[in-house]
């Protein structure tokens, strides 16, 4: 979130910054310290209230009032004093310590003057920026149609998470017959094994809960990483080969028997990896990677590649 400090921000109509309906006004994780510092006329003490503190289910204007009232008072202030101190008047500060400020402008000169320091925390949607890209839509709408060829019920960028903790699972699938759970992540390229790793993990946690709202009811989870089979890929594999197989010990081949029998019920599932060819029409569709012993060379140097050889495709296959 950008908090502006310009004349934008007002409204005309009885201004008021933290109405309900303001931008600025959505629950989101606001962390103030307070602390009171040594500086200019304070008093020669350290004040602190509770440490860094997060407030995650109160407007941002009821978090910021009560932060105002607290290190004023410890400190010893009148709102005419801090009034003087910021150079407004005392009904500004009155009015933010009661959550109606109009200028943000105010908010932060009052806040520094106490010493402060707020911010307001933008979720994480670099996974979400990825779920937009051509390919990434393109590899999952192949594997959600290989799991729907199985009998699988699949849905795409299921949300999980609130506020900053917010995600989207690429694949989350149920078997109705077997009742098995399948979260799928689908990556065009494998930059960050340790965090695709926490990614998964989250995502294991969180999938049962999500079935849920779908009136899944599982036996079993299982969780699948499918990766574009490109050189650049199957050379990150390599390098990485040790990691990758302690956290992916299930492979293609094992992975595809997985997903058509029900495992152990209640039994935490091994993860598994596989790449893939959305322009292959192969029955295998889950190919091993080359450090796994594939022999054939992957069809693709790197994503670049790929998208020139999807689009000169489409080229061919268009009608006239």
């Amino acid at each position: 979130m950008n908090v502006r400090r310009d004349s934008q921000i007002r409204r005309h109509s009885r201004p008021a910054l933290f109405d309900s309906d303001h931008p600025l006004d959505r629950r989101c994780d606001v962390a103030v310290r307070l602390a009171a510092t040594v500086a200019g006329n304070w008093r020669d003490t350290r004040v602190w209230f509770h440490g860094p503190v997060q407030f995650r289910d109160e407007p941002m204007s009821t978090t910021l009032a009560r932060v105002t009232r607290d290190v004023r008072s410890a400190l010893g202030w009148t709102q005419r004093e801090l009034a003087a101190r910021v150079r407004v008047s005392q009904s500004e500060v009155s009015r933010i310590e009661t959550g109606t400020a109009d200028s943000i402008e105010a908010v932060d000169r009052v806040l520094g003057e106490l010493a402060c320091r707020w911010t307001v925390a933008r979720p994480r949607v670099d996974a979400r920026l990825d779920q937009r890209d051509p390919a990434h839509a393109r590899c999952t709408a192949y594997v959600r149609a290989r799991l729907e060829s199985m009998g699988y019920v699949v849905h795409q960028e299921v949300e999980i998470g609130d506020g900053a903790a917010r995600g989207w699972i690429d694949i989350l699938a149920f078997h109705p017959l077997e009742r098995i759970l399948h979260v799928g992540e689908i990556k065009t390229e494998l930059r960050d094994v340790g965090g695709v790793q926490r990614q998964l993990g989250w995502y294991e946690r969180a999938a049962v809960r999500a079935g849920l709202r779908f009136g899944w009811r599982p036996r079993a989870v299982v969780v699948g990483l499918y990766l574009l089979l490109t050189e650049a890929n199957d050379e990150a594999l390599r390098l990485n080969r040790e990691a990758m197989r302690q956290a992916f010990p299930i492979r293609a081949g094992r992975l595809v028997h997985r997903l058509r029998t029900a495992p152990t019920p209640g039994a935490r599932q091994p993860w598994a990896i596989a790449l893939i060819d959305p322009l292959s029409r192969r029955r295998d569709w889950a190919r091993s990677a080359r450090a796994d012993g594939r022999k054939s060379p992957a069809r693709y140097r790197s994503y670049a590649d790929f998208m020139v050889r999807w689009r000169e495709s489409g080229r061919r296959h268009r009608v006239p």
